[in-house]
């Protein structure tokens, strides 16, 4: 159990970070330039323009979890029985 909430933590914090890079550069453009671009692209209706859409903000989340998995944050997490570890050399 306590492995599983290191790594839900870990998930929860690359996603956040994800989210950030994107977020604080947008906020601060929308802030100096006075638009309400933020509002819209961070709303359900930015990408499908409709009720079920999906934000920017939870893509690009899903996007930085993604990249982390394929880069290999995630694989010091694997216990050393599984079956992915067995035949790997010492």
């Amino acid at each position: 159990m306590r492995r599983f909430g290191s790594l839900f933590f870990k998930v929860i914090f690359i996603y956040l970070l994800g989210v950030a890079v994107l977020s604080i550069p947008l906020f601060i453009i929308d802030f100096t330039v006075n638009s309400q671009m933020a509002d819209y692209l961070l709303s359900n209706k930015a990408l499908f323009d409709n009720k079920m859409g999906i934000s920017l903000f939870n893509l690009i989340g899903v996007i930085s979890v993604a990249l982390a998995i394929w880069d290999g944050q995630f694989v010091d997490d694997v216990k050393p029985t599984h079956w992915s570890r067995q035949n790997m050399p010492k």
